[in-house]
């Protein structure tokens, strides 16, 4: 069961271009986020971009942690495409997505829902997720954790799904058809309120201040770090 965590990035993104590749605390966005989903319990980090020009800053943070970066060919936007051949080209039987605008991804995050999969009898084309904000009603803020797929599921969805508004958006199908599997965030981070993916520029300061006030003590922090850091600066005010 070759658990592979692929975390899709692109520099042409259209609210925000360029975001994976600006600086948090000296390092490009996708080099945080990279480095914090290779503590999770997975075989293998992949970095999955679409075939562009500008794409330099993006492998080489890949390639700086041991991870491989792959460019696969076809629209930037048919990310069930790109997973599906970043699958077959792994040999992944379990595929973790993890979006690369997610700076504040939780490795603790990341193995609950894995471990979830793995224990969950369920019949096929199931999605398992804790990455959105609050779904189902389970206290998890969004961009924290991340949506396991099978390779059977994978390959499904990209056999028999042609929209191309649920092919750029891989979980919208399970979702509009409830077939999401989630877990509840335990109640210390229980903040469906808060979220911590990067989409405008005004995420990205905000996310900013989380990093600067905790990475150069901890680079390795956690969500309740961010909440206690979060509580102290709400209290100043």
């Amino acid at each position: 069961m070759k658990t592979v965590a692929i975390a899709q990035a692109r520099m042409n993104s259209t609210r925000l271009p360029g975001k994976s590749a600006m600086l948090l605390c000296g390092k490009p966005l996708v080099w945080h986020v990279l480095s914090r989903v290779k503590q999770a319990k997975v075989d293998e980090v992949l970095l999955a971009m679409p075939e562009e020009k500008n794409q330099d800053t993006l492998a080489e943070a890949a390639h700086s942690l041991g991870i491989r970066a792959v460019s696969y060919l076809g629209d930037s936007a048919d990310l069930i495409g790109r997973y599906t051949k970043a699958a077959l080209d792994t040999g992944a039987k379990v595929v973790v997505r993890v979006p690369a605008d997610n700076p504040c991804v939780d490795p603790d995050e990341i193995n609950k829902i894995i471990n979830l999969y793995h224990h969950t009898r369920i019949e096929d084309n199931w999605l398992f997720s804790n990455l959105d904000g609050n779904i189902a009603g389970n206290g998890y803020p969004g961009g924290l954790g991340a949506e396991v797929y099978s390779d059977s599921f994978m390959s499904w969805l990209d056999k028999n799904v042609h929209d191309p508004r649920l092919r750029e958006h891989p979980h919208l199908w399970a979702f509009e058809r409830q077939r999401v599997a989630t877990l509840h965030a335990h109640h210390e981070i229980a903040r469906p309120d808060l979220r911590f993916d990067v989409n405008t520029q005004d995420d990205f300061d905000y996310i900013t201040k989380i990093y600067e006030a905790l990475y150069p003590i901890n680079s390795n922090f956690r969500i309740r770090d961010i909440l206690k850091f979060l509580g102290e600066k709400k209290n100043e005010q």
